[in-house]
Formats: structure tokens, C-alpha cells, sequence
């Protein structure tokens, strides 16, 4: 709620109408962005309605709410009464509720899948680095830990030694 006088300074605003004067830059009767108060003349003699319905006001932060609501007029002052509609604020915390709710159901099924998909990583990297038949490491494992051995004795100033053996008719060996 607000009150005017005919020079357009504010009289009396609840502490709704005080909130969305935090800047100090701006008066009152600026904040009301639709209908604009500049445009009402007061009456010469009883007291009338302006206007009635929707009334967009100008917030903190270039934010702009609309209010249901109505403008009266005398020949001393000029009131506004407005306020949200109780109905939509309702519908907009259901909606808020369902919608942190399906945010909430969505991030345990991404952990999960997160949590499947680091497994799957796992499973397929050692299928990558044995041996389906016998279950040793194979090439792919020895080039990787080859590479490992080497970077980390490069780090440590430690010297690494590789020791390669041919095994002649080793399929013979392996058969038997």
C-alpha cells in the first residue's frame, strides 16, 4: 500500500512498498513501472478508482513483479492498493516442490549411472590390459607399465633396467 499527495510524495507505504525502496536514487512513485502514477490526475471532488488490475512495480535489482491491485483517487491523495494473488504464489511453491523434487530424483540417477559408468571404465580397462585366455597382462599392459616405470624413475632420479627374454618354440612351452 501507498499514499501520495498531489505533488507525488509518499505519505505512508507499508513495509512491502519500503522493501522495493532500496535505492535510495528513486521515489516512490517511480517504482510503479504499469500503470505509470504521473498519468492520474486527482479529482476535483469525491473519490474514484483509477484503475484496477494488474500493477507492474519495479523491485531491487531491475527485477519487476506484477501485483493485482487498484488505484483510488481523491482530491488529496492518490492510494494504492496491491498484492500478489495468493493463488499463483501457491501454484509457484507446487511447482518449485515438484520441480526440486525431479532435480533431486535426477541426481541419484546420474550418480548411479556415474557410479555404473566408473565401473564399466574399470572392467573394460582390465579386459584391455589381459589376456582373455590365460588372465596375464598382455602388450598393451607391459607398454603401459613400461611407460609408468620409466616416467617415475625419471621423477626420482632412480635408474630403471629392462630385461628382455626370447623363449625359443615358446607355443611348445605354452601348450604343455
Amino acid at each position: 500500500m501507498a499514499e501520495f499527495d498531489a505533488n507525488m510524495t509518499l505519505h505512508y507505504g507499508n513495509a512491502g512498498l519500503r522493501r522495493l525502496l532500496s535505492d535510495e536514487n528513486i521515489s516512490a512513485w517511480q517504482l510503479f513501472a504499469e500503470p505509470m502514477l504521473i498519468r492520474f490526475d486527482l479529482p476535483d471532488e469525491s473519490i474514484c478508482v483509477c484503475f484496477k488490475g494488474l500493477i507492474t512495480v519495479n523491485g531491487p535489482g531491475d527485477r519487476m513483479s506484477s501485483l493485482r491491485g487498484r488505484i483510488k483517487a481523491d482530491p488529496q491523495r492518490l492510494r494504492v492498493m496491491a498484492g500478489y494473488e495468493l493463488d499463483n504464489i501457491l501454484t509457484a511453491t507446487d511447482t518449485l516442490m515438484d520441480l526440486n523434487t525431479a532435480l533431486v530424483t535426477t541426481q541419484r540417477e546420474l550418480a548411479c549411472a556415474n557410479h555404473q559408468l566408473t565401473r564399466s571404465e574399470a572392467t573394460i580397462r582390465r579386459l584391455s590390459l589381459t589376456d582373455p585366455l590365460t588372465g596375464i597382462a598382455n602388450r598393451r599392459a607391459l607398454d603401459s607399465h613400461t611407460q609408468e616405470t620409466f616416467a617415475n624413475g625419471d621423477a626420482n632420479d632412480t635408474p630403471v633396467r629392462l630385461i628382455i627374454a626370447d623363449i625359443d618354440h615358446f607355443k611348445h612351452v605354452n601348450d604343455t
